[in-house]
């Protein structure tokens, strides 16, 4: 019972798969959102048997959908696929992920302004799909 966990988003996409049994999540990939996007979720869910997709939902604090969880069903809708989708609570995973990853994160260059980041998209759609085993 391998499950894939979405973290969606406008620009990029975090993956999180879970062990074969469903029980821990683990971050598997960030991706861009584009045109390709749908054919390699596709191909990840052939690859990796994927039984079930568990999404972000994503909500304001006081529980009322906002524009991202209209896209991100939308985004679903258009992966054409026949496996059960389950909506997740996403509220503070994106922090909660950031913060595991601060000290991980790379040195700014001093000679540039531009700050250097790593995507933390990937943990989470851990956490996501975390919450979601831990209730199953």
């Amino acid at each position: 019972m391998k499950y894939l966990g979405i973290d969606y988003g406008k620009k990029y996409i975090g993956l999180a798969l879970s062990d074969d049994g469903g029980v821990m999540a683990f971050p598997y990939k960030v991706i861009s959102n584009n045109q390709e996007t749908t054919k390699e979720i596709n191909e990840i869910i052939q690859k990796e048997s994927i039984v079930g997709l568990v999404v972000g939902y994503s909500v304001n604090q006081s529980g009322e959908e906002n524009k991202t969880a209209e896209f991100a069903r939308k985004f679903i809708a258009s992966l054409d696929i026949d496996l059960p989708i389950k909506w997740q609570d996403e509220r503070f995973s994106s922090l909660e992920a950031s913060r595991h990853l601060f000290d991980n994160r790379p040195i700014a260059n001093p000679r540039r302004k531009q700050k250097t980041v790593k995507r933390d998209d990937d943990s989470a759609a851990a956490i996501i799909l975390q919450r979601f085993l831990d209730k199953q």
